[in-house]
């Protein structure tokens, strides 16, 4: 593989490109990443994979079938990262139309906020940003994990544990 890479080259699977670090491409064009990933999935044994294939593939259709009026059938949460991108990339691959939708909470890094403007452009997409104010919604999760927390360690003082 080859040490320097075309920074404009994008994996043929995955959302990643040639400026990401560490990635090389084979000559399908998919990146090492993908092949790496792949490697291991296939090596794993899950009883049920099949079932779950057929579930999903169901799932998929009652969403396809309660959205065919809408100009969207599901909303995919999008951060810019790996994880959200990757499940974006896979509803549209399902035949879904995703409405993208990102919460922007003051200290998105320009990179995030690139990566979400480029995949949803790449899908041909809609993406909604919804901004707060940092602050005080920082300060609101954590009144509200402190509670919750309060709350949980009440309840199992309660029974004992």
């Amino acid at each position: 593989m080859p040490s320097s890479v075309d920074r404009s080259m994008v994996c043929s699977r995955c959302v990643m490109d040639g400026a990401t670090a560490g990635i090389t491409f084979d000559a399908a064009g998919q990146c090492n990443y993908c092949s790496e990933f792949l490697a291991r999935w296939d090596r794993l044994s899950l009883p049920g994979r099949r079932d779950q294939s057929a579930a999903l593939a169901e799932f998929v259709g009652q969403v396809k079938s309660a959205g065919q009026r809408r100009t969207y059938d599901c909303v995919v949460g999008v951060s810019g990262g790996v994880d959200s991108s990757w499940v974006l990339v896979n509803a549209v691959r399902m035949g879904l139309r995703p409405l993208a939708v990102h919460m922007d909470n003051g200290w998105n890094s320009e990179l995030a906020q690139n990566n979400i403007a480029n995949l949803v452009r790449g899908i041909g997409g809609d993406e909604v940003r919804v901004a707060g104010e940092p602050r005080i919604d920082a300060c609101d999760a954590q009144v509200a994990a402190q509670e919750a927390w309060r709350t949980s360690a009440h309840a199992l003082a309660a029974r004992g544990r």
